[in-house]
């Protein structure tokens, strides 16, 4: 997750459970432990931010040489594998790069 800027986590263990439904303790633990509200430090978060969009700028200028040299298979390849990495925070550029591949038909 902190791959993500999810920082501040923490792992709440039931011991002896294997697959079962949580124990009313150990959801009271978990649900304590989602009440305490860590301090993010500002510029970790930031920083890790600052790295995500400049990924996503790289990964979208790899498919647009794609699109320029007219790889079709490649480029949709690249885009699938974008939105599955990104998700909605590529949208707009994925459908923007889209519109381009339309656009060359």
């Amino acid at each position: 997750m902190q791959t993500w800027c999810v920082f501040a986590t923490r792992v709440e263990t039931m011991l002896n459970v294997g697959h079962e439904v949580a124990t009313a303790y150990s959801l009271r633990r978990a649900l304590s432990a989602l009440e305490q509200h860590a301090a993010v430090d500002a510029d970790k978060l930031s920083a890790c931010r600052a790295r995500i969009a400049r990924e996503l700028a790289a990964d979208l200028q790899d498919i647009a040489q794609l699109i320029d040299r007219d790889k079709p298979h490649d480029v949709w390849r690249s885009l699938t594998k974008l939105d599955v990495r990104y998700g909605g925070l590529a949208a707009p550029e994925i459908i923007q790069l889209e519109q381009r591949i339309g656009s060359r038909r």
